[in-house]
């Protein structure tokens, strides 16, 4: 496969011209700018252009290095007139190219992305001129192991569980609640330390007793200080998110700790949770039979251009299939909870759900639609050779239930 041997077995030529033109980082609930710091866990979305070696045509193959070790391969054949009409070369028109580049393995702090056209036939390679930089924030931090922590508990209660990728209001079933990997939850209440009319300043909310993710405290409740009939600051609500898209799946257990009025001491909160973050799966769910979704295109990553969808695909063995598209809760009238790329009506590839898609929120006059483009890669190595059928399914935005789209399609696997 190219991305196991490139850059090692082939031979480096000089530097093109092309550009990377921009990154926007994309979590399950939020799109950054260009130039933000990336929020650890995010994905990238990356586009450029890029020519072949000797300029005259649109690169065949396009490979992002990350840090010069992580390497993806890009989406090519984007249209871009505006790199033709630059440089007087129609051959230009269609070497856009995109990538979606995930950065959980990356530590936070700063990383770059080089560009490289790649001639698989020739064995050549050659760096785009330009270097992208980001820095990757983390959103959560560490509680000093050697904290000193009182023996007393504040007093409290967890009012409001939130999924805000959703927009569900979650009840526990005996303290635990079960959310899709990649939701955002948003957890409210209040708490105060009885043994002072200090006021408290900071909080955290620790998972798994390692990441502590920083509390918005000192929100008035005076609806909790007339309960309490006792001399206390009223600014005792709070409220907290949690990013689940870095969290394996699986159970998961949230406390809640206090920092004392000294600024060093940790209290203790009767405020816990248990979260089971699952994989969004469209497994089990009832089916309807079809929403507003279109499947743009599906690409042949490592070998070829695009095909249009319906048209027959061959591949090869190592070669990946970049589907990429748009889908929207039309019940709803807003975005769907995901979309999960289904092989054979058993194999399910979760897709990168959230992309910006601004022409389906005109054409269908709705603003809520602005977010519901899709992208997804399926991966070969594992698969039979032969015949194989894909789909999409759209999970609802409540999470009840899924829906299957109208278009379908085909690939044959071949060994060589």
């Amino acid at each position: 496969m190219l991305l196991f041997e490139f850059p090692d077995r082939y031979t480096a030529n000089a530097d093109v011209t092309g550009n990377i033109d921009g990154v926007t980082w994309l979590t399950a609930d939020e799109v950054g700018r260009e130039g933000e710091p990336v929020p650890s866990g995010a994905a990238l979305h990356v586009r450029g252009w890029a020519p072949n070696l000797d300029a005259s045509g649109p690169a065949t193959a396009v490979v992002l290095s990350v840090d010069g070790s992580h390497k993806y391969h890009a989406r090519i054949g984007g249209l871009r007139p505006d790199v033709a009409r630059h440089f007087d070369n129609d051959g230009l028109s269609t070497s856009g190219f995109e990538a979606i580049v995930t950065t959980g393995r990356l530590a936070p702090g700063d990383h770059e992305i080089v560009a490289y056209t790649v001639d698989a036939q020739q064995r050549r390679y050659a760096r785009v001129a330009q270097t992208l930089h980001f820095t990757i924030v983390a959103d959560w931090t560490s509680l000093p192991a050697d904290a000193p922590r009182r023996d007393t508990v504040c007093s409290g209660s967890l009012d409001r569980i939130v999924d805000e990728s959703r927009g569900l209001t979650l009840t526990p079933n005996a303290g635990v609640v079960a959310v899709p990997r990649g939701s955002l939850l948003s957890l409210a209440g209040w708490f105060y330390d009885p043994s002072t009319t200090e006021t408290i300043t900071r909080a955290y909310a620790v998972v798994d007793g390692e990441r502590a993710f920083p509390v918005a405290y000192g929100e008035p409740r005076l609806d909790v200080a007339a309960q309490v009939g006792r001399a206390m600051p009223a600014e005792v609500g709070f409220s907290v998110s949690i990013p689940t898209v870095t969290l394996k799946r699986g159970m998961h257990s949230v406390e809640m700790f206090a920092l004392a009025a000294d600024g060093a001491t940790l209290i203790a909160t009767p405020i816990n949770l248990q979260i089971i973050v699952g994989q969004s799966s469209s497994a089990r769910l009832p089916l309807a039979e079809m929403t507003l979704a279109f499947l743009d295109d599906v690409v042949r990553v490592q070998r070829g251009p695009a095909r249009e969808v319906g048209a027959p695909l061959r591949i090869l063995r190592g070669d990946r299939l970049f589907v990429r598209g748009w889908a929207v809760d039309e019940p709803a009238r807003n975005v769907a909870a995901g979309v999960v790329i289904v092989i054979d009506g058993k194999i399910e590839v979760p897709a990168l759900y959230g992309l910006p898609r601004p022409d389906v929120a005109e054409v269908h006059g709705n603003d809520a639609f602005l977010r519901s483009g899709f992208s997804g890669e399926i991966e070969t190595d594992d698969l039979a050779a032969g015949l194989h059928t894909a789909e999409c399914r759209v999970l609802s935005r409540d999470g009840r239930g899924a829906y299957l789209t109208a278009q379908r399609f085909e690939f044959e696997l071949n060994e060589v």
